[in-house]
């Protein structure tokens, strides 16, 4: 019992000294200097209220540094991220262009960068900064919203999207470019009643900001059930002035399509159909028809022919 007593109390021993061997092994190490690479993301803070970061070139900085091993262990777990305040960048001889040489403020790096360090004076350690003059400006909203409608039902009246323009602000010279700001490309299928959602500004790739991040819109689309009806109009002719143009027929059917509420209110004097004598030309034997409808709440209307044939009498 002695004996395994005493070989348990020297096995401790040996697993004490190993151990702290190694942690003045490791401490050794670790306060050595060593040179290393850190890819360190870079932003722009504080900008001025009437400026805006068009450009930041690198948007990375690769710098060669030298640190302990303590720095170095930090730095592996908190990854550094460089935030520059504007006050602290250059201007260059172009009043909207900056500079800042990292290696010449060092203390511009100890807010990213955890513990001692010198930069290697070969490092690439330049930021350029390209800045714009603060602007606004209305900007209207461009649907991109299909429907797929169910056979027999259609829109019955045009779409209506609140709001219908936006503040946006950014670079002036950014803003002149901008002329709408389009939704997200949406499409309804099977559709056969109503619709009324929520869809989203597509600003992909605008450096821009929305008014109140206001990234939506409310779409509005009534729908009904629609039937089709059919009228048999006469044909106006226009620029005749010797009344010398005879056509044949006279009359032309008009196909339209309009939902059951309003079908009823619809006449035969809400379409017009003409076919216009300036259009001719030496040779031709048919004039082609037009057609006006005057009821918005019409989906469409079609002529049953789209010309009609003529002679010219001569008087």
């Amino acid at each position: 019992m002695r004996l395994l007593a005493t070989r348990r109390s020297g096995f401790k021993g040996f697993l004490f000294f190993l151990g702290l061997t190694t942690c003045m092994a490791i401490i050794s190490k670790l306060s050595k200097q060593y040179t290393t690479s850190l890819q360190i993301p870079v932003s722009i803070t504080q900008v001025e209220t009437n400026k805006v970061i068009e450009h930041v070139s690198p948007t990375q900085l690769n710098l060669n540094m030298s640190m302990s091993g303590f720095s170095l262990l930090r730095n592996a777990f908190h990854k550094p991220d460089l935030e520059i305040p504007f006050s602290q960048l250059q201007p260059t001889n172009d009043s909207l262009n900056y500079e800042l040489k990292v290696i010449d403020k060092p203390a511009v790096l100890e807010t990213a960068v955890k513990g001692n360090f010198t930069i290697n004076p070969s490092s690439s350690s330049e930021i350029q900064v390209k800045v714009g003059i603060y602007d606004q400006k209305y900007v209207a909203v461009k649907p991109q919203i299909e429907f797929d409608f169910v056979q027999g039902f259609n829109k019955s009246r045009p779409l209506i999207i609140e709001p219908d323009s936006v503040l946006i602000s950014g670079s002036a010279l950014q803003l002149k470019e901008i002329e709408f700001i389009p939704t997200t490309y949406t499409k309804y299928a099977k559709v056969d009643a109503s619709v009324e959602k929520k869809v989203r500004l597509d600003t992909t790739g605008l450096a821009i900001l929305v008014e109140n991040n206001s990234f939506e819109i409310s779409v509005k689309q009534e729908v009904s059930k629609f039937t089709e009806g059919q009228f048999n109009i006469p044909i106006k002719i226009l620029n005749d002035p010797k009344k010398s143009l005879k056509i044949f027929p006279k009359n032309v059917d008009v196909f339209f399509n309009a939902s059951l509420t309003n079908f009823s209110n619809i006449k035969s004097e809400d379409f017009e159909v003409f076919c216009d004598f300036s259009a001719y030309k030496e040779g031709d034997s048919f004039l082609p028809l037009e057609l006006k409808r005057k009821l918005d709440h019409v989906s469409s209307a079609r002529l049953g022919t789209k010309q009609v044939r003529f002679i010219i009498i001569d008087k």
